[in-house]
């Protein structure tokens, strides 16, 4: 009995030391993302969308795309769901690439409609409290009418 309990167990420490030995160690990253990287390869990046709070984060953080667009554009400005994403984002990760999160691209609320909306003090209260967020990434658009 005491030595097939030994046998037992050193079997068990064999299986343990092979599986440990296969496992294969994320590559440590070189730039914040994985999309910055393929960029600076010139290779093209590829997106998703994404809108939700902390439980779509947290599916997206191992999402086979290079960044997420998460959209405030023509949704709902909440900085409060963007945030909760952005924590699931991280509790999710991280990445198959090794990043802490994807990159996160927020699109932004704009008009342009007026002079104000074109200028952009009808939006640095937006883009101020987008900054806020731990996300990786802002997009505003400025338009013009110019030439």
């Amino acid at each position: 009995m005491k030595n097939t309990l030994q046998l037992l167990l050193l079997v068990t420490a064999i299986a343990a030391g092979q599986l440990a030995a296969q496992t294969v160690a994320a590559p440590k990253p070189k730039r914040i993302n994985r999309a910055i990287e393929l960029l600076d390869q010139g290779q093209p990046v590829y997106y998703t969308a994404g809108r939700g709070g902390y439980e779509e984060g947290k599916k997206l953080a191992q999402t086979p795309y290079d960044y997420i667009n998460y959209e405030m554009e023509h949704g709902a400005f909440d900085i409060s769901a963007l945030r909760e994403f952005m924590r699931g984002l991280v509790d999710g990760g991280p990445t198959k690439s090794g990043h802490r999160t994807p990159a996160v691209v927020a699109t932004l609320p704009i008009l342009g409609l007026d002079e104000r909306g074109r200028t952009g003090s009808g939006i640095s209260w937006k883009r101020q409290s987008n900054l806020r967020c731990p996300d990786l990434g802002n997009f505003g658009k400025r338009i013009s009418t110019e030439g």
